[in-house]
């Protein structure tokens, strides 16, 4: 699947079969929705203190599937678009350390990564 999404990428960066503005913004809105879908599942973990399934690996959840596969070409999105590459790995390894604080029983560790993922996720979407 994600050889398909990458591969579909690229062919969005071809004159053919260029990805229209108008396209990109519709795609746009339902993977921040499952970014913020992802982050409420990290802060129902920190509160209950129980890890839940969820992906700690930025290229393989629905939004990573979406950032990587898609490549925008106007000089004027590709900056802020590739500055967000950073965050959202750093927001997927924010969950794997309070992954251990919770399985620790550290609870105060396990906030602060929450805490740190909350200013990651703004940032992210705050680009968009």
């Amino acid at each position: 699947m994600n050889e398909a999404a990458i591969t579909g990428g690229k062919l969005g960066t071809s004159t053919y079969y260029k990805l229209r503005n108008e396209d990109l913004i519709k795609y746009i809105s339902p993977a921040i929705d499952a970014h913020i879908a992802w982050v409420k599942t990290f802060r129902e973990m920190v509160e209950d203190m129980s890890v839940k399934p969820i992906q700690t690996d930025d290229h393989k959840c629905s939004f990573g599937h979406f950032y990587h596969s898609v490549r925008p070409s106007h000089k004027d999105i590709l900056g802020p678009w590739n500055d967000i590459d950073a965050y959202h790995a750093e927001l997927h390894e924010t969950a794997l350390h309070a992954i251990d604080a919770i399985n620790e029983g550290n609870r105060e560790k396990a906030v602060k990564y929450l805490n740190r993922a909350d200013e990651l996720s703004k940032t992210i979407i705050s680009i968009f």
